[in-house]
């Protein structure tokens, strides 16, 4: 089942899980968690965004998009070399293709090599075993902006319990003060934000 996304200045979110903004089309997996995602991503002002684990470019191209949106960049990190010429051919005659970056390798090295600055926003939904979850939260974490968003995908899969695993002590072992939230569609989302210093 594929959505719709309308690529635009504005998001209204629809029945029937379509992704809808002002401007030209663009398909999705189908998913409500990408209204989810868009509306942190785009209303937090992030422009600097990376993804793990990039896989058929579905994110990729909504993180693209907000990039585009908020006058920023999007990073992509995964260890297939194939999903670059997969999204770069699914970008080519979008006018946020530019706004997109393929990073090559595993997502904990490429994220100790980070040289672009805080991050705002980090979707992470690359290895799915404890260890490779725990090492790209211990990688990346670290590099998020003061406001800055994290959304980990499927922390409800049975298939990937490893993921929930990892999280969960993550949030109990890190000595961070988090805002999190556990959605349980969709594979599930667990989204953070460091919380706010009373002032």
């Amino acid at each position: 089942m594929q959505a719709q996304a309308v690529v635009g200045d504005d998001l209204d979110l629809l029945p029937h899980q379509h992704l809808s903004v002002s401007g030209m089309q663009v398909a999705f997996t189908a998913g409500p968690f990408l209204h989810v995602i868009y509306g942190i991503a785009r209303y937090s002002g992030a422009k600097t965004l990376v993804e793990i684990g990039v896989a058929d470019g579905s994110m990729s191209t909504l993180l693209a998009q907000v990039a585009y949106l908020n006058s920023g960049h999007c990073w992509g990190v995964d260890v297939d070399a194939a999903c670059e010429i997969v999204i770069r051919n699914r970008l080519a005659t979008m006018k946020f293709g530019p706004q997109w970056t393929f990073l090559f390798g595993d997502s904990a090295e490429v994220g100790r090599r980070w040289l672009h600055g805080p991050i705002d926003f980090l979707f992470i939904d690359g290895g799915h075993e404890y260890k490779q979850v725990v090492a790209d939260l211990q990688t990346w974490l670290p590099q998020l902006a003061p406001n800055g968003h994290v959304c980990v995908h499927d922390t409800h899969n049975p298939d990937r319990a490893d993921v929930r695993k990892a999280t969960d002590e993550f949030l109990m072992e890190s000595g961070i003060n988090w805002d999190a939230l556990y959605l349980d569609y969709d594979s599930g989302l667990l989204m953070l934000r460091r919380k706010k210093r009373p002032e």
